[in-house]
Formats: structure tokens, sequence, C-alpha cells
């Protein structure tokens, strides 16, 4: 990204606590997904109720830029799958590698569950 060394040494540990947040967003999301199973609500209307029904939306675009190359990603991907949507990502230009490490481990964790 252009940064001087002892910048970039900071950035390791700044971006190891991006994929910390990764993997809560995952966790949260997971426990999330036990829950959103469309709740009845009684109304305060005689015969009526109202009924919680979660729908897709079918394709959600995440854009990173640089200072959080894949934290972002997480908090849209994890929410994004519990509900049955297709995430498209376009990471920031300047850090192409993080993107490829992250599709790499997310492969991973899909082909192991």
């Amino acid at each position: 990204m252009g940064k001087i060394l002892s910048e970039g040494e900071g950035e390791v540990l700044y971006n190891l606590l991006q994929v910390q947040e990764f993997i809560d967003i995952c966790d949260f999301a997971c426990g999330m997904s036990r829950s959103i199973n469309g709740q009845i609500i009684p109304s305060e209307r005689a015969n009526h109720f109202m009924m919680e029904n979660w729908n897709p939306l079918g394709i959600v675009g995440v854009i990173s830029a640089f200072n959080f190359p894949c934290a972002v990603y997480g908090w849209n991907l994890a929410l994004a799958m519990i509900t049955g949507n297709m995430t498209i990502w376009k990471p920031a230009p300047s850090t192409p590698l993080i993107a490829i490490a992250t599709y790499k481990i997310i492969q991973e964790v899909l082909e192991r569950n």
C-alpha cells in the first residue's frame, strides 16, 4: 500500500484484528441463522397477526477499501449467506492478496463443512 516499514509492521496486527472480526461475525451470523425462522407477532387489531418473512435479495455487492481489506466483506458475507444471498466482492486494487487469501480460507471452510 506504499507505506514505510514501521507503518507496515503496525498494519500486520491491524489486519489480524480484521480477520478476527470476520470470524466473530461468522459466529454471530451462525447463531442468528437459528432465530430468523419468521416470528408470528400478535396485533393490536382483532383477528389479525403480523408475521416476519425473510426474503433473499439475490445478489449483494460489496466494495471494500484498502484500510478495511477483509472486515467489510466479512460483515456483509456472513449475513448474506444466512439469508440465502449470493455475494460479489470487489476488493481494493491495492490489496489483492488479501482477497485471494480470504477466498482460499472460505473455500476450505465450505468444503470441510
